[in-house]
């Protein structure tokens, strides 16, 4: 009999639940605003929490451009121990209108990752998000590419990262906040294939002078 294979890939089921809050400083654009987003995530191998606050400017009514710093501890259920990873990044949003209630976002993101060894970890992240509301209600699909610049010896990874792709539905919660809900489908490409079939549940709110 021959030796037992190591399986190619791995599965995971996971909650991810985010709240995601931005504020615009003046009544229009070009103007100062502020950006927080925080996240939790559960799943079979520990849970991960991240906090990342910024500050930014809303060049336009259609483009926003943040910079800001990000915690990441993870807290691993095998030895009880936690991993931190800082982060310093910078983004650019570009949002509009298609009609007939379709909206397209786009969001680059560039991160500079600082984690438990040595070497910086850079990294692009590109976001695109198709939505369509009607009254209260909507749709949403949603696809985030990382790329990594270079390797790193505590484990950032050179090229293809992982890609998240989620479908779901967005419910507005009076005028300037909205909850989208549905399934998060993560492939992380690491020694071993990862997929991770995630609840995700997301809430945003946006404040206007």
């Amino acid at each position: 009999m021959g030796a037992a294979q190591a399986p190619e890939s791995t599965r995971d089921l996971a909650v991810w639940a985010g709240v995601i809050a931005s504020a615009d400083l003046g009544q229009e654009a070009p103007s100062a605003s502020l950006w927080l987003d925080t996240h939790l995530r559960r799943g079979d191998a520990g849970t991960l929490f991240i906090l990342r606050p910024a500050v930014g400017f809303r060049a336009k009514p259609w483009l926003s451009l943040h910079a800001g710093y990000a915690w990441v501890p993870f807290f691993d259920d095998s030895n009880a121990s936690r991993r931190d990873e800082h982060r310093s990044w910078q983004q650019a949003i570009v949002a509009g209108e298609l009609g007939r209630g379709v909206s397209l976002q786009s969001r680059t993101r560039t991160e500079q990752r600082f984690g438990p060894g040595e070497g910086v970890g850079h990294r692009l992240r590109q976001f695109v998000r198709l939505g369509w509301t009607r009254g209260a209600v909507g749709a949403v699909l949603w696809d985030e590419l990382f790329v990594g610049f270079n390797g790193t010896e505590w484990g950032a990874r050179r090229g293809y990262d992982q890609n998240r792709l989620f479908a779901g539905a967005s419910i507005a919660i009076g005028a300037s906040s909205r909850l989208e809900v549905g399934y998060l489908l993560v492939h992380l490409r690491r020694d071993r294939d990862e997929w991770v079939h995630a609840l995700a549940l997301n809430l945003f709110a946006h404040r206007r002078p």
